[in-house]
């Protein structure tokens, strides 16, 4: 019914696609705060730093580690610098020039994978 190189090639392929697929990390999501005032619009630091917070918590701090990258909506990839826990937040600084809040914060999410390389 089936020819066996057809066959061999097949299972070859799903091989290599499912071995291929094997320890990569996709990242990922949070959505950040819903919160602006004086120094934050949705999530995002106003002028004074470039960075972001979310809830502080175990697994934020290790989502959020120092030299992870960060993917904003609009494409922009930023690296991780530092972390500083603040009444219940994390913030979380980065490197480049300040974000624009109205553009990559809240209600849009941020996607957070493995160190650049």
């Amino acid at each position: 019914m089936f020819n066996r190189n057809v066959v061999a090639c097949i299972f070859l392929a799903v091989f290599l696609v499912v071995v291929g697929g094997c320890g990569q990390k996709t990242g990922v999501s949070y959505t950040l705060p819903n919160h602006t005032d004086e120094n934050w619009v949705n999530g995002i630091a106003k002028k004074w730093a470039t960075a972001f917070f979310v809830k502080d918590s175990i697994q934020a701090k290790s989502d959020f580690a120092v030299g992870k990258k960060v993917t904003f909506s609009d494409g922009t990839v930023r690296i991780i610098v530092r972390q500083k826990e603040n009444d219940g937040s994390l913030i979380v600084f980065l490197d480049g020039t300040p974000l624009d809040g109205n553009v990559v914060g809240y209600p849009k999410e941020i996607k957070v994978t493995d160190a650049a390389k």
